[in-house]
C-alpha cells in the first residue's frame, strides 16, 4: 500500500504488503512496527499482536523450560524428577564450559594413542535366579527433629538462592536467572521427598503447595517474554513470603 493513499487512511489494521498473511497497523500518520497474522482458523476469532522487535526463539526457550522443570498436569512426582536430573545437567554443563582444553607447548591438541583392546574373554554362562515378586516399602515417617532439621536446612538453602536471583535480576541475564530458578525447583524437590510425621502431614503439604505455586509464578515470570522486571519481582516476594510462612511452621515441629 502507498503512502499516498495511506495518509488518508485512518488508524487501523491493514494488509501488509511485505508480508504473506499479514496485517500492519496504521495510526493514521504513519506505519507502525505492529503486525498480526491473519491466517489464524476461524474457531479463533482474536489476533494475537506481533511486535517486529521480539525473537522468534522465545516459544523454544519456553518448551525447553516446561521440559526441564515439568509439564502442566504433571505429577509431582514427575516434576521433582525432571528438576533434579536438570539441575545436575545445568552444572555439568557450567563446569564444563569453565574448563581448558589440554594442548601442547606449540597450542596443538594433544592426541592420546588409543590403548591396545584386551582380548575378549569369553565367560561361562551363569544360572539366572527366578525374579520374585517385590513390594515397594512404605515409606517411615521421619521423627519431629529428624524431619525440622531437614526441612529447616532445605529452607536455608532456598533462601540463598531467592537471594541470588534477586543479584542476578539486578544484573541482567536470562541463562543465569534459569539456572537460579533450577536451583530452587530442586530445594523444593528435596522437601517434597521428606517423610514428615504424621501429625504434621497435612500442614506440612499446605505449606509447601503455597510455596510451590509462587515459584511457578516465579519461574514464568522469568520465561514469559512479555513479563516485566516488576511483575518478577512481585512473584520473588510472593515466593518469599511462602517461604517465611514455611519456616514458621517448621520452626513449631517438636
Amino acid at each position: 500500500m502507498s503512502e499516498e493513499n495511506s495518509n488518508t487512511l485512518p488508524a487501523g489494521w491493514y494488509p501488509d504488503t511485505d508480508l504473506v498473511d499479514t496485517e500492519r497497523y496504521w495510526d493514521g500518520k504513519s506505519w507502525t512496527n505492529k503486525r498480526r497474522a491473519t491466517n489464524i482458523s476461524t474457531a479463533v476469532q482474536t489476533h494475537k499482536v506481533i511486535n517486529s522487535s521480539t525473537p522468534s526463539s522465545t516459544s523454544k526457550v519456553k518448551d525447553i523450560w516446561q521440559f526441564a522443570t515439568g509439564k502442566p498436569g504433571e505429577s509431582k512426582g514427575k516434576k521433582a524428577v525432571r528438576r533434579v536430573i536438570s539441575f545436575f545437567v545445568l552444572m555439568a554443563v557450567l563446569s564444563a564450559m569453565g574448563g581448558n582444553t589440554e594442548t601442547s607447548t606449540n597450542g596443538t591438541p594433544v592426541v592420546s594413542e588409543s590403548a591396545t583392546p584386551a582380548p575378549e574373554v569369553t565367560e561361562a554362562p551363569t544360572l539366572e535366579a527366578t525374579p520374585t515378586e517385590s513390594t515397594s516399602p512404605t515409606p517411615i515417617p521421619m521423627s519431629p527433629v529428624e524431619f525440622r532439621v531437614s526441612a529447616l536446612g532445605d529452607v536455608a538453602d532456598m533462601r540463598k538462592d531467592f537471594s541470588d536471583f534477586e543479584v542476578v535480576l539486578s544484573k541482567g541475564g536470562l541463562l543465569r536467572l534459569m539456572g537460579n530458578i533450577l536451583e530452587i525447583e530442586f530445594n523444593i524437590g528435596q522437601l517434597q521427598s521428606l517423610t514428615p510425621p504424621d501429625q504434621y502431614s497435612a500442614k506440612f503439604s499446605e505449606k509447601l503447595l503455597a510455596l510451590e505455586v509462587a515459584v511457578d509464578g516465579l519461574s514464568s515470570a522469568v520465561t514469559d517474554s512479555e513479563s516485566s522486571t516488576s511483575n518478577t519481582r512481585n512473584w520473588l516476594s510472593k515466593s518469599r513470603s511462602a517461604l517465611n510462612s514455611l519456616e514458621a511452621f517448621l520452626k513449631s515441629v517438636d
